[in-house]
């Protein structure tokens, strides 16, 4: 159980749910027992920005460390997991946008440990407190991650390979200007 705890704090690397307007990354992680949520959230988030020759890329990072889980030893446990130490953070990047017939859409790559993956990802724009922000959801594999889903009691608990990363990023933070 707290290798799975740790994997949805590193995963989740994503969202926080916090009262109030503010982002948040969350990791859903679930085993053949249960399920359980780890997030973090928007003020913890570093933002960096990019540019590839005339095209912007908005890259945050999740500190591992400040993913909370349900338990504090499912956090330790996702930081043990996903090396903590060597690698500090979680990556989204947002490579580019698509926004068609009332459709919006992103290409990013999530980036756990020395592993990065790339994916589209449907976008809904939500406001709160007078705040826009862009909301997503992807499942990733552990696997694809070099990780191996978990185990706790001699086999009896058993993470899935599959975990779901939801993300609210404000968007004044991430969406491209039209220059750029």
């Amino acid at each position: 159980m707290k290798v799975v705890l740790s994997i949805l704090t590193v995963i989740a690397l994503l969202f926080v749910h916090n009262a109030g307007a503010q982002g948040k990354i969350s990791v859903k992680v679930v085993t053949n027992v249960n399920s359980f949520s780890c997030e973090c959230g928007e003020t913890s988030f570093i933002y960096k920005d990019t540019f590839v020759a005339t095209t912007k890329k908005v890259k945050v990072l999740f500190p591992l460390v400040d993913f909370e889980c349900p338990k504090k030893m499912m956090e330790d446990d996702l930081q043990d997991l996903f090396k903590s130490g060597t690698y500090p953070y979680a990556k989204l990047t947002i490579v580019k946008f698509a926004n068609a017939n009332n459709t919006m859409s992103a290409e990013i790559q999530i980036t756990l440990k020395d592993k990065t993956n790339h994916y589209t990802v449907a976008l809904t724009n939500t406001t709160k407190a007078g705040k826009s922000y862009l909301k997503g959801q992807q499942n990733i594999n552990l696997r694809d991650y070099g990780v191996e889903p978990p185990t706790k009691m001699m086999g009896m608990i058993k993470v899935k390979d599959i975990v779901t990363i939801s993300f609210e990023i404000p968007k004044d933070e991430i969406l491209p200007t039209e220059n750029n």
